[in-house]
């Protein structure tokens, strides 16, 4: 029996497009699945329709994703404080000379003051509206505002405090410790004699 003549592929009365099976994109050039994959060109293009059983399974995974977004926002517990690696840091500037702690301390506060300009240059340039986005956007710029402003006045604070007599004497302290001539190492010494 002889084949009866192809169909254009771009009119609308024939079949639907069949995906490239190498990117999963929908071609309308292929009105039949090849016998074996053909090589990816990169020249397929993204389906224009969607079959009703993909369309109706689209709307049941969307019902379902913001279903377990709700109860994520609702239900489940933040988890804990996350670890600052640069708070961590400061707990060990004895180690270090005041100057280089006064140093690392500065740059945080450029740092800050940094992601602070850049945050007031995005609240001023952005359009907010009245949209979800642009509602909670808004909010949680503000956040990064007032954290980054925090941390700025803080970092300019302790590189005051770390150039102080008190804080020397415990950098001193921790030195010496650290190369084993602390004042437990004295005490140690004189038990000897």
């Amino acid at each position: 029996m002889p084949r009866p003549p192809r169909r254009p592929s771009r009119r609308p009365c024939c079949s639907p497009p069949r995906p490239c099976r190498p990117c999963g994109l929908w071609s309308a050039r292929r009105t039949r699945p090849p016998s074996s994959p053909p090589p990816h060109t990169g020249r397929c293009r993204p389906a224009r329709w969607t079959p009703w059983w993909r369309a109706a399974g689209a709307a049941a995974t969307r019902r379902r994703q913001v279903a377990e977004l709700r109860h994520w926002l609702t239900a489940v517990e933040p988890s804990g404080p996350q670890r600052h690696d640069g708070l961590l840091r400061i707990f060990f500037l004895g180690i270090v000379t005041p100057l280089e702690a006064q140093t690392y301390l500065l740059h945080q506060a450029e740092r800050a003051a940094r992601a602070r300009a850049e945050l007031e240059h995005l609240d001023e340039t952005a359009e907010w509206d009245e949209e979800m986005i642009s509602v909670y956007g808004r909010i949680a710029l503000e956040y990064g505002l007032r954290i980054s402003a925090m941390q700025e006045e803080w970092a300019r604070w302790a590189a005051d405090e770390v150039t102080s007599a008190k804080a020397r004497k415990a950098s001193e302290l921790a030195r010496g410790q650290h190369k084993g001539q602390g004042p437990h190492a004295e005490g140690r010494a004189g038990e000897g004699e």
